[in-house]
C-alpha cells in the first residue's frame, strides 16, 4: 500500500531547491528548469510562493504557517494541499530534502538587476545591435558544425543540458581572448551552424545549435554566453547565444518574448 504525502513527509522536515534546479518570475508565475534534463516547469500564484519559501529552506510548518495569515481555508485542506505540491516537487526532483547538520548549497535567487527591464516591466534580453553579416562557409567547417550538433544531440538524450555545458566549459577553460577583432570569424561559424542545423537528419533544434556555436566560439577564446529562455503562456523555450551582450543571428522581436533563466553553469 502506498503511504500518503502526510505520512512520507514529517511536518518539520525542511527542504531547498535542487542544486540543479534555476528558476525566475514572470508577473506572479515561476518558471522553473531542471538543467540535468532540459525540463521546465511553470506553478500558479501560490504554488509559485511556496517555491520561493522553499527557497530560504522552509518546512511544511512553516508553509502552513505563512499561508493561513493569507488566505481564508480550513487549514487541513491547506496543510493537505501543500504536502501533496512538496511531493510531487519532490518526485520530480526538483526539491531536496535537508539534512540535519548540513549547510544548504544552492544557486542564487534570480535578481531582476541581471538583466535589462522591457517596458511592461518584466526582464528582457540584452538587444544592444546586430552581430550577424553572411561570411563564406567551407565544406570543413560545415563537417565540423555537423560533428559537433550530433555530440551535443548524444549529450542532451545521455547526461542532459547542464553536464554538457560543464563539459563544454572543461574543453576551452585555458582558451585566451583573442586581441583582434573576429567579427568575421563569428559569422563563418554561426552560419555554418545554422546551415548544418537545417541539413541534419531532422532539422538540429535550437538549443542543440546554441550549444555547438557555443562550443564553436569558446574554443576560440571569445566571450560568449549560453542564454535559455521561457515564454510563460503558452509554454515555449528558446535558446540563443550571446557575443558580449549582443544576441548572435537572433530576432530580436521574437527575443522579448521570453524570459531569460539565470545562469546554471558558470
Amino acid at each position: 500500500m502506498t503511504r500518503a504525502p502526510t505520512d512520507r513527509l514529517p511536518p518539520g522536515m525542511r527542504f531547498h531547491h535542487g542544486k540543479h534546479v534555476v528558476w525566475t518570475r514572470h508577473s506572479e508565475t515561476a518558471i522553473v528548469l531542471d538543467a540535468n534534463h532540459g525540463r521546465y516547469y511553470t506553478l500558479d500564484p501560490v504554488g509559485s510562493q511556496i517555491w520561493e519559501l522553499l527557497d530560504d529552506g522552509a518546512s511544511i510548518d512553516d508553509l502552513v504557517h505563512r499561508l493561513e495569515q493569507e488566505y481564508e481555508v480550513a487549514p487541513e485542506r491547506l496543510r493537505a494541499d501543500v504536502t501533496a505540491l512538496v511531493d510531487r516537487l519532490l518526485q520530480r526532483r526538483l526539491l531536496e530534502r535537508i539534512r540535519s547538520g548540513r549547510p544548504v548549497a544552492t544557486l542564487p535567487k534570480p535578481s531582476a538587476s541581471d538583466w535589462p527591464v522591457a517596458s511592461d516591466g518584466q526582464a528582457a534580453p540584452e538587444l544592444a545591435g546586430e552581430l550577424y553579416v553572411p561570411g563564406r562557409v567551407s565544406l570543413v567547417d560545415l563537417l565540423y558544425s555537423g560533428l559537433l550538433l550530433t555530440v551535443m544531440k548524444l549529450g542532451l538524450a545521455t547526461v542532459g543540458v547542464a553536464r554538457v555545458v560543464r563539459g563544454i566549459h572543461a574543453v576551452t577553460r585555458r582558451k585566451s581572448i583573442p586581441p583582434i577583432d573576429q567579427t568575421r570569424r563569428i559569422d563563418v561559424m554561426t552560419q555554418s551552424v545554422t546551415m548544418a542545423g537545417a541539413l541534419y537528419p531532422g532539422r538540429a533544434l535550437c538549443l542543440e545549435q546554441s550549444l555547438a556555436l557555443y562550443c564553436r566560439l569558446r574554443w576560440r577564446g571569445l566571450p560568449t554566453r549560453l542564454r535559455l529562455g521561457v515564454q510563460p503562456h503558452p509554454l515555449e523555450a528558446h535558446a540563443w547565444v550571446e557575443h558580449r551582450g549582443v544576441p548572435i543571428h537572433e530576432d530580436h522581436e521574437k527575443l522579448k518574448r521570453f524570459v531569460p533563466m539565470p545562469e546554471f553553469v558558470r
